[in-house]
């Protein structure tokens, strides 16, 4: 009796532990703030010193990181754990039928707490796919099915490039919004699809190459992502969106965010044990159908909403929502972690 109590003392500091380190802002997410910080303090940097180059370097850059995801994305995961339809079920159905429900009921209240175009932005963010590399390395880190993952991330990924842009055109229409959905699918299927299925295409010759290089293309990845965050949050700046944002908005804003996350991780825990699934099974559906990208999302703004003015206001539900689900996962991992021992 006394060893398993010591035990269980053991892994209650251990959680707590693990659970402090995860809670400490990462360097990416120190960085974010800082860019954000510098938006606001130069809005006019890049007509100032004359810098084109900043959108054709986004424009650019964001095709490389869709070639690089083309390029070391195996589809042929999605064949190998097919069988597994019940996990396959619950994390698409919250990915891209939950969610787009949320997004649809705030993006009412939204309308009317929120400063516009920001409700927009929960549509935009309940259209996204789920992240790949980040719900893959926690499920292997909580110790569950890492090919149901793999196989969730990477399909997600691939509906992605139809239904964010068909569900943010629709609600777009509805409203009467400047959104051009034709134009935007077409726009988003140059400069992301094409890319991508580039990449596919090239795999088997460029894979020891893509794999050599991997950790370059992390840093360019996040290096684009904090591009368009500078570039996005400027243009709000310069376009006098923030003067009537108040703080109250992003409390609200924050509330929402909440509100969301306990739906998503909900639905996945009670579906989960409705279903019967395994430990190991519900593992991966906790992290891959609660999460949303924002590697994808920022770059896929950036050409989504071009033509909508105050756009910078749109990614800020995403931004919110990021940082809350790295935290919230980072429980969930440490209680799979001690649980599993």
């Amino acid at each position: 009796m006394k060893t398993n109590y010591r035990i269980r003392i053991i892994c209650s500091f251990k959680y707590a532990a693990g659970l402090t380190k995860k809670l400490v802002p990462s360097l990416f997410s120190l960085l974010m703030l800082l860019v954000i910080t510098l938006a606001f303090m130069f809005p006019e940097f890049e007509q100032q010193n004359g810098v084109p180059s900043l959108s054709v370097a986004v424009k650019y850059g964001t095709s490389a990181i869709f070639f690089y995801y083309g390029a070391s994305l195996n589809t042929n995961d999605i064949i190998k754990d097919l069988a597994n339809w019940r996990t396959h079920v619950i994390v698409q159905t919250s990915t891209y039928i939950l969610f787009p429900l949320i997004g649809m009921l705030l993006y009412s209240l939204a309308k009317i707490l929120l400063t516009p175009p920001l409700e927009l932005g929960f549509i935009f963010l309940a259209s996204l796919p789920t992240t790949i590399s980040s719900c893959v390395s926690l499920t292997s880190i909580a110790r569950g099915n890492v090919s149901a993952a793999i196989f969730n991330t990477t399909l997600s990924c691939l509906l992605g490039f139809f239904f964010t842009p068909f569900i943010v055109g629709l609600i777009a229409l509805s409203e009467a919004i400047d959104f051009q959905i034709m134009d935007s699918i077409a726009h988003a299927s140059l400069i992301l699809l094409a890319p991508f299925v580039a990449g596919q295409l090239l795999r088997k010759f460029i894979k020891p190459f893509v794999q050599r290089y991997c950790s370059l293309a992390h840093i360019t990845e996040r290096s684009i992502i904090l591009l368009v965050v500078f570039d996005s949050f400027s243009t709000t700046v310069n376009e006098g969106l923030w003067t009537t944002f108040r703080l109250n908005e992003l409390i609200t804003a924050c509330l929402m965010i909440i509100f969301v996350m306990v739906i998503v991780f909900t639905f996945a825990l009670l579906s989960a044990r409705t279903l019967g699934i395994s430990l190991e099974d519900k593992i991966a559906v906790v992290f891959c159908g609660t999460s949303k990208s924002l590697a994808i999302g920022v770059p896929t703004s950036h050409i989504l909403f071009s033509t909508v003015q105050g756009s910078g206001l749109l990614i800020l539900p995403l931004l919110l929502y990021h940082q809350a689900h790295i935290i919230a996962c980072s429980i969930m991992a440490n209680y799979y972690i001690i649980k599993a021992k």
